[in-house]
Formats: structure tokens, C-alpha cells, sequence
């Protein structure tokens, strides 16, 4: 499985708008991402305030700026995640490369388990790793199906950084089934064993 990663490891506001503006070229009009215009939209925006920012060289408009750089940049990131989720890595690896995100491959098996509940919301259902790994930059692949089995068709429904998310715009009286793995830097794991909850 492919894994998109920012690159922007120890990269000053100077490398970041430099970085943001080339990521913006090579995203519009590119034919994998036609449907990213709310992401870049934010990203072109956030590149610019962080160069007029540092171009007036105030620290405090600089650090305002920077945070929202790097919002835009996650949330940028997750999108494309969430467009190669289940591609062939090939294809996934040819997509990111057309940006000037980075990749990584996965590795050694983590053990993943999970535990779903109905949500406080109609229609929804919370998900929960049960045991956290204690490390930074982690992230979470949830998947749901409304059949288990050789027949079973996994769907992609969260991306995440954090170990529990709600799902939701789910059917009553139907029974879905959900699982997760974890990704550690360039590790990836087996899915979970599967957890499974129906909303009134």
C-alpha cells in the first residue's frame, strides 16, 4: 500500500511557500485530481498569505500563516490518500509523483483491533482502536461493507489521524461491517479482525 507523506520535514516558511506554489502548479489541470478544487483552492491561498507574510518578515503574521499552510497542506495530503486507497501502488505512485508530495511503502505487519458502537447521532457509528501504538504520526485506514466473506466489497470511508472517527450517512436496520489498519511512518498494517454494528 502506498502512503502519502508532506516532505516538509525541517522546511523553513521560504521552503514552504516554494514548496506550496510548485504543488499548486502541478495539481491544476492534473488529470488525476479534477476534483481537488476546494483542496487547492485552500492550498493556492495559504501559499500566498505565507509568502506575503514572510515577505514582511513579522514573526507573529508568519507563524498565523504558516498554520495555515500546513492545515491546507494535510488537508491536501488526505485527499489524495483517499484517491489511491485500494489502486494498484503503480498507479497510486504515478499520482502522487505528479504533485510534490512523497511516498512510502509499506512494511512489517502491525497488529490492528477495533470496536464499533452506535454514534450519539442518527445513522452513525462510532469506531475505536482499541489499543493505541503511544507514537506520533500515526494514522488510521477504516473500511466498512455490508457483507463479510470472499463476496465481501471493502469501501473506504475515514482517513485519520486519530484512533476513534464517526461514520456517518448510514442506513437504519442495516447491519455494516468495519475494520482498520494502522500506518506507522512507512509500515503499514494487516487489517483488523472485523467488528460489525447496525443503526436504528
Amino acid at each position: 500500500m502506498i502512503i502519502v507523506v508532506e516532505g516538509l520535514t525541517g522546511k523553513n516558511a521560504a521552503d514552504k511557500v516554494k514548496f506550496g506554489g510548485n504543488n499548486v502548479i502541478k495539481i491544476t489541470g492534473n488529470p488525476f485530481f479534477t476534483d481537488a478544487t476546494t483542496q487547492l483552492a485552500a492550498l493556492s491561498t495559504t501559499t500566498n498569505d505565507l509568502k506575503k507574510a514572510n515577505d514582511e518578515g513579522k514573526a507573529s503574521a508568519i507563524a498565523v500563516a504558516e498554520n495555515a499552510f500546513d492545515i491546507a497542506n494535510k488537508v491536501m495530503v488526505m485527499y489524495i490518500q483517499t484517491k489511491i486507497i485500494g489502486l494498484p501502488d503503480d498507479l497510486a505512485k504515478e499520482m502522487v509523483d505528479s504533485t510534490e508530495y512523497q511516498t512510502k511503502k509499506k512494511g512489517s505487519k502491525i497488529i490492528a483491533d477495533i470496536s464499533a458502537k452506535k454514534g450519539t447521532e442518527a445513522n452513525t457509528v462510532d469506531l475505536r482502536k482499541k489499543v493505541t501504538t503511544g507514537k506520533k504520526k500515526v494514522a488510521y485506514i477504516w473500511q466498512m461493507a455490508t457483507i463479510i466473506g470472499d463476496a465481501a466489497n471493502w469501501d473506504y470511508c475515514k482517513f485519520s489521524t486519530k484512533a476513534s472517527v464517526t461514520v456517518d450517512g448510514l442506513l437504519s436496520n442495516v447491519r455494516y461491517y468495519f475494520r482498520v489498519a494502522v500506518v506507522i511512518g512507512d509500515v503499514t498494517s494487516d487489517y483488523s479482525v472485523v467488528t460489525s454494528c447496525t443503526v436504528d
